[in-house]
Formats: structure tokens, sequence, C-alpha cells
């Protein structure tokens, strides 16, 4: 048997031949464009046409008794990571990276803890950090790319529910992460700092979201709906789905675009920008104050661990300086 090619090539094999065998859907040169792959409850492991939403089976995952429940992919080092949610009662759930040709994943790590459910994980590109929203209680976590280990940042605050899941969504230009929730059926921004959302606007349609990917090569967010099995784009500025088509009958709860072209880094975080939506605003202005005067440690402008006068002072001037 000869000796396996390493992830990067096979990577870039498999997106030129799917590219030119018309399988991803994408417009334009197969070299420039990627492949929006996805992942069913099952183990099946697909590749969406993005002007269409059909899928076409390439195969089972190799991942053990997991349930590959999310992914997200980081250009910078070619590398895909799974987020497990099956196997049984009192197993730890892990973290897994994936080569998209083999179907082969390995291990990273588990999360370690028991209770949690990450059916949302996304890179942020600024700083290569992974992130991930756990459905047992909605709130955000980092995740170590090393060992695996989930690391709580702080609450959404948005209602859990028995059967809610929650999808997350990088937009590598703006450098903006978004969410989805089943159970408000709509769309959101999170802070990375504090793990807050901020609600967009409702999907208007699909209320069964399995995963959201955003497409670099296009610039447009996608969504899978898996109680109607259809493909949607999303509006970013409204929340608002736009059907593509269906998927066919399954359960996708796993999306990632994968493209050898990475994008440019977005631009530097905005320090007034205190809700993460990607704009310095009254809002943050107003957000801010609210922390501040609570004693909350996110109004810890400086990073000291202390929320005291300096912090107010300090993103003042932040925010009349602008973005």
């Amino acid at each position: 048997m000869p000796a396996a090619r390493p992830t990067s090539v096979l990577t870039i094999i498999g997106l030129l031949a799917a590219a030119l065998a018309g399988a991803s859907g994408s417009i334009g040169s197969a070299a420039a464009q990627g492949i929006m792959y996805a992942s069913e409850s099952g183990r099946q492991f697909y590749t969406i046409n993005l002007a269409t939403g059909a899928k076409t089976l390439l195969g089972n995952m190799s991942i053990g008794n997991g349930i590959p429940a999310s992914m997200a992919y980081d250009c910078a080092t070619q590398t895909t990571y799974v987020a497990s949610t099956g196997g049984f009662a009192g197993q730890q759930r892990n973290l897994y990276t994936l080569n998209p040709i083999t179907r082969q994943t390995t291990v990273v790590g588990p999360f370690g803890d028991l209770a949690v459910l990450m059916h949302g994980i996304e890179i942020d590109t600024r700083t290569g950090t992974l992130f991930a929203v756990s459905t047992h209680n909605h709130e955000l976590y980092s995740l170590s790319r090393t060992t695996g280990a989930a690391t709580i940042i702080g609450p959404t605050g948005i209602p859990v529910g028995p059967t809610t899941f929650n999808a997350l969504g990088y937009d590598a230009f703006s450098g903006i992460m978004y969410m989805t929730d089943t159970g408000t059926d709509s769309l959101y921004t999170v802070n990375l700092t504090t793990g807050a959302a901020t609600l967009v606007g409702p999907l208007n349609g699909p209320i069964g979201i399995g995963a959201l990917a955003y497409n670099v090569d296009n610039r447009t967010m996608y969504l899978v709906d898996n109680d109607a099995d259809n493909l949607y784009t999303v509006n970013l500025a409204t929340g608002a789905a736009t059907l593509v088509g269906p998927t066919g009958m399954g359960n996708l709860i796993g999306l990632v675009y994968i493209t050898p072209t990475c994008p440019p880094p977005p631009p530097p975080e905005c320090a007034a920008d205190f809700n993460d939506d990607g704009f310095a605003n009254s809002q943050d202005f107003f957000e801010y104050l609210t922390a501040f005067f609570a004693s909350d440690i996110s109004a810890d402008f400086g990073g000291d661990g202390i929320v005291n006068s300096q912090d107010l002072f300090d993103y003042l001037v932040a925010f009349f300086e602008g973005c």
C-alpha cells in the first residue's frame, strides 16, 4: 500500500477533482473555488451543490461511536475540525481533525465536561481561536486545538430549551461570529469576549437549523435546515434566509466550506465595539455603561481584572475616537 499523502496535498487534490467534476456547484474557476461539505448524523459525508442545494454522497466518516455534529475549517493551517456529540451515556465527547478526502478522523481530545453538546464550532481567523456553543447551557466556549479541552467564556443569554440547538458561522472578512438558534429561529452575532448574543433578525423560514458555513469565495453565509431538508443563504444584515434548493432527505448537522485560497485577514478589532457586532455606536455605549455600573467583569477595559473609573475613562476615549 502506498504511503498516505499529507492532508494538505490530499485536500488540494480533492478540491480540484471535485470542482472539475462539478460536484461543488461552485461558480468561476475551479482552481479558485472551494467545496461545501456536509455531514449527517449517521456519519455520511457529502458535497453540497451551492447552485441547487443537492448533496452528493462521498461515503461514511470514520469517527468511532461519535456523531459528527459540527465542522470548522482553518484555512491558515488547512485543518478541518469536527465536534462529536454521540457516544454512550457517561462517555466523553471529543474534538477531532478530519481528512475530507479519505473521511478519516483523528482524535484531538475530549472536551472535559460530559454535559457539553457542541452543535456549533467555528474558528476566529483573527486569533486562530476555535469557539463552540453547547446545547446544554447555550454558553460560549473556547476549545484547545491541541487537547480538545473546553473552557467556558460566558452565556449567550438565549434561553435553553429541551430541543434547541445552536450553529456558528464566521464571516472572515468582517471578523464577526454569527449564531443561529432553533428555539427562536433567528440569527445573532456573538461577543467573543463575553459570549453574549445580539439579535440580528428572524430567519423567516428555516426551523430546523442544522449548521452554518461561510463561503469566503462568494462572501455568502449558508444554512442547512434538517427539518425541511433545504439549503439556504442568509442575509447577515437582517437574518432573512433565502431558499437555494432541497438537499434531499436526511439529517445534515455539519457544514463546512473548504477552499485552497485563504481570505485576507479581517480588520483589527474595534475596541469601542462592546457588543462585537462590527460597529461602534450608541448601543455599545449603553451596554458598556450598563456593565460598568453593574461592576460586571466585561467592563474591565484595561484587562487588569478590576472594574474601576480608569476602565470607564479608557472606554470613553476609545468610543469617541471611533473605529
